[in-house]
């Protein structure tokens, strides 16, 4: 996961991860911020921490196909 900004589609994004203990569980979270103009619009995937490895390919695909209109 890239933690440096980058342009996506024209606009400025981010993905980030980090790990968010939430009710008893730990979880692993995802987020892509992009820039549209002087809003930031937010995509948030939560995992728990021991499925993340089974759910990584789908999760990097959910990250890489947000693109807010």
């Amino acid at each position: 996961m890239s933690e440096t900004p980058y342009i996506d589609g024209g606009e400025k994004a981010a993905v980030l991860e980090t790990v968010v203990i939430k009710d008893g569980g730990e979880y692993n979270a995802f987020y892509k911020l992009v820039t549209r103009s002087e809003r930031i619009i937010e995509l948030c995937v939560l995992v728990l921490s021991e499925h993340k490895d089974a759910n990584l390919r789908k999760i990097e695909e959910m990250l890489d196909g947000f693109r807010p209109k």
